[in-house]
């Protein structure tokens, strides 16, 4: 056990420096080509797409699937019918947040956006995208710590999220995911107060969660004063393996992640 635990930390080692290399030619490489054209602008598409863009993803149908929390009341997206059928008309209903969308899907090429379907709360999840476009979000808050959902794109607008039946080991929120090499299978690492691993699917359904005393080491709460919760944390989707401290410095979320990959590049 000690040796196949000292290899996964090696393997992904490995592949957190590659991934970083790549980040940091990619960025370098950007910054280059935008510095010899100059023509860039950026326009506005829509006023507002009704539900905040807590995680976003761009699909291989050149569609961007957006969602955020559904346990913080109304979204600015409301729907005349609930999912179930039922019509969103009486006053009641203006609080109740089943009647609003809490994730939708923006159509790049129409300019059209679409409300998908959300039953736990994805608030601070983890994601990753399968061999075949398929997004799988991992955890979340509250009701959906323990949910897998799985959102696979169409070009007929008909997809929805769809909850997997199997749910995690492990309360995962705040935890971080990263596909792996074979057989679509993804990794969870960590989450709040969560010092463990797992796999999404389950080779066995007897298998379970592991042990990673690595998190035990690194946990200090002095280092999550800018995050809700204690212990190891690990954000975004993008499967980031480095807390990001939101504070006035490092705003929410993107540029604590850019941060965080050029100091880390710096240290090697």
């Amino acid at each position: 056990m000690e040796r196949s635990l000292k290899t996964f930390l090696y393997s992904d080692k490995v592949m957190i420096y590659v991934i970083i290399l790549l980040c940091v030619g990619f960025e370098d490489g950007a910054i280059r080509g935008v510095s010899r054209k100059r023509g860039g602008q950026w326009q506005l598409l829509l006023n507002s797409f009704g539900v905040v863009g807590m995680h976003m993803a761009l699909t291989h149908h050149n569609t961007v699937v957006m969602f955020d929390q559904t346990g913080a009341g109304p979204s600015n997206y409301r729907l005349r019918r609930r999912f179930n059928g039922t019509r969103c008309t009486s006053r009641d209903d203006l609080m109740d947040s089943i009647c609003y969308a809490h994730s939708i899907e923006f159509d790049i090429s129409s300019n059209k956006l679409r409300p998908l379907k959300l039953d736990f709360d994805p608030w601070c999840s983890s994601g990753s995208f399968l061999s075949n476009g398929t997004l799988v979000q991992i955890g979340g808050y509250s009701n959906g710590a323990k949910r897998i959902r799985v959102f696979r794109p169409c070009r007929d607008h008909q997809c929805d999220w769809r909850q997997a039946k199997k749910s995690l080991s492990d309360r995962r929120w705040y935890a971080s995911s990263q596909i792996l090499p074979r057989h679509d299978r993804v990794v969870v690492v960590g989450g709040r107060g969560v010092f463990t691993y797992e796999f999404v699917p389950k080779l066995d359904s007897r298998e379970s969660s592991f042990a990673l005393p690595f998190l035990h080491q690194t946990n200090d709460r002095k280092s999550d004063q800018g995050l809700p919760g204690d212990g190891s944390q690990n954000y975004l989707s993008s499967g980031s393996i480095c807390d990001a401290p939101i504070t006035p410095r490092r705003q929410f979320p993107e540029s604590g992640n850019n941060d965080l990959w050029r100091s880390s590049f710096r240290s090697l």
